[in-house]
């Protein structure tokens, strides 16, 4: 079922960048909602303007703010993920280095686009210590249960253990470049939000829903200021349909044009799948499951850099080590470890001659969960955010 023509995004003027302001008066939080940054993902964009405009009908005694605003403009016109790059992985200093030179000789859409959001970023949102929540709306290609996505802090924890949908701890750090990777590293608390399938309507009523009880999470309402805030809560726990709450990224399948990947028909996103299931092909034959799990953002789209991944429940208990031994900051000890070394220039990370299940365990542990090859060497690095745990 597709949404309604009356909500289609599309068209573009000087104003359409922002969705909508509501504020109270009272002192409070910055809660920066962004929809549409993938041009084919319009549910966020129709969820920002509806919860805005409930917003005004039943005024809520907001502490803090509430702004929204639309991703890629030109992308969402033409109903496309992106026009020439992906927007949501060109957030690195090295592409926002490049973005006046790029406009300079002109035909790049995307780095437009960026500019405007940057600039829009800059405008609206204050240097920490002030609390801020972004909030990243975003659709995907396969039916299936919504969820969340965060980089794995406990700030990022504590704050989408109040949101009920599973969350995924590891997918910000598989990917390079995300928009939310880079609001983390300057010091906010940033999660995405998939409410579900690109033309399902309920995913434009989970992202309401999910506005609704952010703004009781971060301290902007309290329920009983939210009209049908059980409504609401209700919406997101039946869509979890017993799904664990917190899950962690175990693999990533990254494709190339050239790869010729298509993903088998069927799947669903976060259904179990075990080690050897044929899920894809490409031009070199079937691809298979390395290890049990749930299937993650399986592939049915045309543009893309990820075929799917793997994803596998993570335990209380290991996040309640996790959180301990972050707040002990006992990760000073990591270069006892033979083989690890700090690394000389970036105090987020670390140097590991050797990559085992055990050494991406350990950093794990501890929140270092990118990792990138260098010659011979890994290195795992963690979240920037002065304020993360």
């Amino acid at each position: 079922m597709e949404l309604e023509k009356t909500e289609e995004v599309s068209g573009r003027d000087e104003s359409s960048r922002l969705i909508g302001d509501y504020q109270d008066g009272r002192p409070g939080p910055l809660f920066f909602v962004l929809g549409g940054l993938h041009g084919n993902e319009p549910s966020g964009v129709i969820a920002a303007r509806r919860f805005l405009e409930s917003l005004k009908v039943h005024q809520p005694p907001l502490r803090g703010r509430m702004i929204a605003f639309a991703g890629n403009l030109g992308a969402l016109e033409k109903g496309k993920r992106f026009i020439e790059r992906d927007l949501n992985r060109i957030w690195t200093d090295t592409q926002l280095r490049r973005i006046p030179a790029l406009l300079d000789r002109g035909k790049a859409p995307e780095a437009e686009e960026q500019s405007e959001l940057l600039l829009a970023l800059e405008e609206n949102i204050p240097p920490p210590p002030h609390p801020v929540y972004f909030l990243d709306l975003h659709s995907i290609s396969a039916p299936g249960a919504p969820f969340t996505c965060i980089g794995d802090t406990l700030a990022n924890q504590r704050f989408i253990g109040r949101i009920p949908l599973p969350a995924i701890l590891g997918l910000q750090e598989s990917i390079d470049g995300s928009l939310l990777e880079y609001m983390d590293n300057r010091g906010y608390v940033a999660v995405a939000i998939e409410g579900g399938s690109h033309n399902d309507p309920e995913t434009a009523l989970r992202h309401e829903s999910a506005l609704w009880l952010a703004l009781v999470a971060g301290g902007g309402l309290s329920p009983s200021d939210v009209p049908d805030y059980s409504m609401h809560k209700n919406r997101l726990e039946s869509s979890m349909k017993k799904l664990p709450r917190f899950l962690e990224i175990r693999y990533r399948h990254g494709i190339r044009p050239a790869d010729e990947f298509v993903m088998k028909p069927g799947f669903y996103n976060l259904q179990s799948v075990l080690a050897g299931d044929v899920v894809a092909q490409d031009r070199n034959g079937p691809i298979t499951i390395p290890e049990r799990g749930r299937l993650l953002l399986p592939l049915y789209q045309g543009q893309g850099e990820d075929g799917f991944f793997v994803v596998r429940e993570l335990p209380w208990w290991r996040r309640t080590l996790s959180a301990l031994v972050r707040i002990l900051q006992l990760w000073i000890f990591l270069p006892c470890l033979m083989g690890v070394r700090r690394h000389p220039k970036f105090s987020h990370s670390f140097i590991v001659q050797t990559r085992t299940p055990r050494t991406v365990a350990l950093f794990n542990l501890f929140g270092f969960r990118k990792r990138r090859q260098n010659e011979t060497e890994w290195i795992f690095s963690r979240s920037r955010n002065p304020f993360a745990d």
